[in-house]
């Protein structure tokens, strides 16, 4: 992976990247929107337990495509409040580090259950070995006419 922030714009605001560029033979997960919503269906009420669910959500997500949280490109963060935008980059903090891959955010009126406070969806790329060429077998040689 190989970011991009170039010096020519302004440095990113915050724990993200402008750009993320991806070698070629990549595998690519698409990951859903995640809410807050446990495996048992239940949301916890506060905005920090509904991040740690999100990222828990997408960890098992990427994990279960043999990805790491660090194989993240891309991220679209939606926030039903946009004071509570500090606490959603220090939970973020906590399961990527240093990582910081392209990232867009929104604040928005609602989300589509009125418990939601925050989705995020995300996009992961892993590089793949390329094939291996097949072996070459020697060249048939045309059998000698007898005269």
């Amino acid at each position: 992976m190989k970011i991009h922030n170039p010096r020519t714009i302004h440095p990113p605001v915050g724990n993200y990247s402008h750009g993320v560029a991806m070698p070629p033979n990549c595998r690519v997960l698409y990951v859903a929107g995640q809410t807050g919503v446990r495996a048992d269906g239940t949301t916890p009420a506060s905005f920090e337990e509904q991040c740690h669910v999100v990222w828990q959500n997408i960890k098992a997500i990427v994990e279960d495509a043999g990805m790491k949280l660090t194989d993240i490109v891309k991220l679209t963060v939606l926030l039903t409040d946009v004071a509570n935008l500090a606490k959603m980059a220090e939970v973020r903090k906590q399961y990527l580090g240093d990582h910081k891959p392209a990232a867009t955010g929104f604040a928005v009126k609602s989300l589509v259950r009125p418990e939601w406070q925050i989705e995020i969806d995300a996009v992961a790329m892993r590089p793949v070995a390329a094939p291996k060429a097949a072996a070459r077998r020697p060249a048939k040689r045309a059998a000698k006419r007898k005269r």
